[in-house]
């Protein structure tokens, strides 16, 4: 786990090189004041892009497609999916889905990037994620409400006298990933939870408790 913070944080100082080489660009080109002023306004979204896009890379170089079934994972599998799930699970990754792009069409895309099917004219607002987004079919024409957490992927607790046999964090016995559908003309509220296998038929709703 030391080394997968390692990584994520050098993700994070990775993802603000553009702001770092358009300073001296901008600097070089237009006054101090004006080349400050739009560094101000564009450095934060070019910053939350390109974590956005390591996200993504992330996601396709260290997992690829999660395979569906039940299965016991070994520790190397384990660490991969734990470090990914800190990518989309954090501030940053957050801060641009949700308070960012969330709703838009460019938020379609960036899910869509991570393997989440999506169908026409569906609005999400930055449901939350993990590993296993490729196994989550949206349909079309739904409505998705923030912070709709997907759960593909069920870890189960370990067996009888198989404790203590994987470091902390990556105590798995067996896994269970099954597709999470979500059909046409759906509508789903704010701060709802699916899990692996769910179901939800078109011209449905989901409410949050």
């Amino acid at each position: 786990q030391v080394f997968g913070v390692i990584l994520l944080s050098g993700g994070i100082v990775l993802a603000m090189a553009p702001i770092v080489f358009l300073v001296p660009l901008l600097s070089g080109a237009l006054p101090p004041l004006l080349a400050s002023a739009i560094t101000l306004c564009i450095g934060p979204f070019l910053f939350l892009t390109f974590f956005a896009l390591l996200c993504v890379a992330a996601k396709w170089l260290l997992i690829g497609r999660t395979k569906t079934g039940r299965r016991r994972p070994g520790l190397w599998l384990a660490w991969r999916q734990w470090l990914v799930n800190r990518f989309l699970t954090s501030v940053l990754f957050r801060a641009l889905a949700e308070y960012t792009i969330g709703g838009t069409i460019v938020c379609n895309w960036l899910y869509l990037a991570l393997g989440v099917s999506i169908g026409k004219r569906t609005l999400i607002a930055a449901p939350i994620i993990h590993h296993d987004a490729d196994l989550i079919s949206i349909g079309d024409d739904v409505w998705i409400g923030s912070r709709l957490q997907l759960f593909p992927t069920a870890r189960l607790s370990q067996a009888p006298g198989e404790q203590g046999k994987c470091p902390v964090g990556f105590a798995i016995a067996e896994m269970v990933s099954t597709p999470i559908v979500i059909g046409d003309h759906a509508i789903i509220a704010e701060r709802c939870i699916m899990l692996p296998g769910a179901t939800l038929q078109p011209w449905s709703s989901l409410g949050s408790l």
